[in-house]
């Protein structure tokens, strides 16, 4: 792998900090907590979850508690290593979400919080594409970005963690760029993030076809 794709950067920076970020991630705030609800709540029950840049498995043993059989996976052995230790009735595999395996079935819902965000534009279409090709017809996707136009290396000084890729989006380029996909969005819910000049995007979209 190139170690100028910045998503292989990316990836170095969370090999560092995953006992931090993990600790610092423990549990979902109150506004994953509701996205992870409107989400369970467009799924059959007990339906098939991949969980896409899934850490320590955090939303995974959310979702293994409401019942649902869950996939997880991380492009980081030190989170998928940790993931398995939190949660030992899910499946988990290291992977890059810009090429997922095929041997990993369908699923009834795809979930990908913070963690498409980290992938460049010029991967984007091509990423939503493969997310697609393991949806069920009908199936739900969903993805939280950031808003704005930034693209590049963020820093992230009140952490001291080193810079990591970030791709924000205004909505009507998420509607763009889901549409050419094959999706059909359902609702994106502007979140303004407390305390920050920050505001992230919970988009809840379907697969078209």
């Amino acid at each position: 792998m190139c170690t100028s794709d910045p998503v292989f950067q990316t990836q170095k920076v969370y090999d560092a900090i995953a006992k931090d970020y993990a600790y610092r991630n423990k549990t979902p705030n109150d506004k994953v907590l509701h996205s992870l609800q409107t989400f369970a709540d467009m799924l059959p029950p007990g339906g098939r979850v991949l969980d896409v840049g899934c850490a320590e498995g955090r939303e995974t043993e959310w979702f293994l508690q409401k019942g649902f059989s869950v996939v997880g996976c991380d492009f980081n052995d030190t989170f998928i290593r940790m993931a398995r230790k939190r949660c030992p009735s899910a499946t988990f595999i290291t992977a890059d979400m810009r090429a997922l395996p095929a041997h990993i079935g369908t699923f009834d819902g795809l979930w990908a919080c913070a963690s498409f965000l980290h992938i460049p534009k010029q991967n984007a279409l091509q990423t939503l594409q493969g997310f697609k090709a393991v949806l069920k017809p009908g199936g739900i996707m969903y993805i939280g970005v950031l808003k704005g136009t930034f693209e590049g290396m963020r820093e992230n000084v009140k952490m001291g963690w080193a810079p990591r890729h970030f791709s924000d989006y205004e909505i009507h380029e998420l509607n763009g760029l889901l549409h050419e996909a094959g999706f059909e969005a359902i609702q994106i819910i502007d979140s303004p993030r407390p305390g920050t000049a920050l505001s992230f995007l919970n988009v809840f979209a379907k697969r078209a076809n």
